[in-house]
């Protein structure tokens, strides 16, 4: 079964049980029957890509383009378990895209026509996050009431997988054709690699709570990461993974 497939199939399971909340919570606002042990979010935010690798570092070199060309949105979705009072494993999936225009630096076309390319970057990453609550966040009153904390800050650490596709469509100068007068073939191409890395992050961040089961939550993390080019890019040492992101979004907890 495809990942589409499944969503559609799980999704309105998903959406039924955020809205049917458990009876004594929706009656009884501000505390909870029991301590929640699952927390769902969806968030989103913006990324800024590091690009430190040789891949980036010759793209910035032969075209008009500079590293904020990489930023872009991002969408995350995370689900969580409660492992102590303090402490969550997190497992996350996210989708950042960025899409850029620009011209080569070294050369023009016919009649000073710039020579145009459009560079596309989709990332996908998968990670597992241990997060540390250093408050408390909530108590309990008796073996059958926990009373929730409205602000509860957090760090984190985890490492995962990141799946990237880099695409650039349009025209290239083709330096292995120039002459003596600098003069050379202009092609038109689709240069294309996919492929996945291994990333390591730090995260830090905080859930406000609106009601004892529906909260926002604002994360920052910083990912470290690099994969194997491929195909039209074989050749370059690294594609670097890595980025500062922000995001912020809802949080339901169970």
């Amino acid at each position: 079964m495809s990942l589409s497939s499944l969503l559609r199939r799980s999704l309105p399971g998903v959406l039924g049980v955020l809205l049917l909340a458990p009876a004594e919570s929706l009656a009884q606002e501000g505390f909870l029957f029991s301590e929640p042990r699952v927390t769902l979010s969806v968030r989103a935010g913006h990324h800024m890509a590091s690009a430190e690798s040789d891949l980036y570092d010759e793209l910035f070199e032969l075209l008009t383009l500079d590293r904020g060309d990489f930023a872009g949105f991002t969408l995350m979705g995370d689900l969580g378990l409660r492992l102590t009072s303090r402490l969550d494993i997190v497992g996350s999936i996210g989708w950042i895209s960025s899409e850029a225009r620009s011209e080569s630096r070294t050369h023009v076309g016919a009649d000073d026509a710039p020579i145009l390319q459009t560079t596309t970057l989709r990332r996908m990453p998968l990670s597992a996050t241990l997060k540390y609550y250093p408050l408390d966040r909530g108590r309990s009153i008796s073996s059958h009431a926990w009373i929730p904390a409205r602000f509860t800050p957090y760090v984190g650490v985890g490492v995962g997988t990141t799946q990237y596709e880099l695409q650039q469509e349009g025209e290239f100068v083709n330096y292995a054709t120039c002459d003596e007068q600098n003069a050379c073939d202009i092609s038109l191409l689709i240069l294309e690699s996919e492929g996945w890395g291994r990333t390591l992050h730090v995260a830090g961040g905080a859930d406000y709570w609106l009601t004892s089961r529906l909260g926002v939550t604002a994360d920052v993390r910083y990912q470290w990461g690099s994969a194997e080019p491929r195909a039209s890019y074989d050749g370059f040492d690294s594609i670097d993974l890595g980025g500062l992101q922000g995001t912020v979004g809802l949080s339901v907890r169970f």
